[in-house]
């Protein structure tokens, strides 16, 4: 028997390295026509549009994401907000709420599970990151006490029937 169910959810995709796309045709497989999928997940700096601006922002993901990478051992890449909106709608998925929210982490919390050679790396690569990727990541504090943001978005889509292959 093939169950149908009115909501999914996902926490951290990006953190499991699952992939996206696939997760959510997968998602629209197994819900009722209406169900909704609700994700929560870290989204990285990201552009839709073209130009010197829009590629700064792509490289600051990428920087993100290399930050995110060397934290937590087999994260995928991460999306912007951009993509995320594009997946889901090209999974048949119209959106229904999101919302985007700051969360602080202090590093001395973040990394203390890191090897000793690895928090060093991983400080440096926060701390000597280009202008957008501070601009993200909202740095504050100066030595042990430095403090980052991620941004972290809750979407929520409802399946709408139309969407196309993944």
């Amino acid at each position: 028997m093939n169950q149908r169910y009115d909501c999914l959810t996902h926490a951290y995709p990006s953190r499991q390295a699952v992939d996206i796309p696939q997760f959510l045709a997968a998602a629209a497989r197994s819900l009722k026509a209406g169900g909704v999928v609700s994700v929560r997940d870290v989204v990285v700096p990201g552009s839709r549009l073209r130009g010197k601006k829009a590629e700064q922002q792509r490289r600051a993901g990428q920087h993100v994401n290399a930050f995110l990478q060397m934290s937590w051992p087999g994260h995928g890449r991460g999306l912007s907000q951009s993509e995320w909106q594009d997946v889901m709608h090209q999974a048949g998925f119209s959106l229904v709420y999101e919302r985007v929210t700051a969360v602080a982490h202090p590093f001395h919390e973040w990394a203390v599970c890191l090897p000793a050679a690895d928090r060093l790396r991983l400080r440096a690569l926060l701390i000597q990151a280009p202008a957008p990727v501070l601009d993200y990541l909202t740095l504050h504090g100066a030595g042990d006490r430095i403090t980052f943001h991620l941004q972290e978005l809750c979407i929520i889509g409802k399946l709408t029937g139309h969407h196309t292959s993944v």
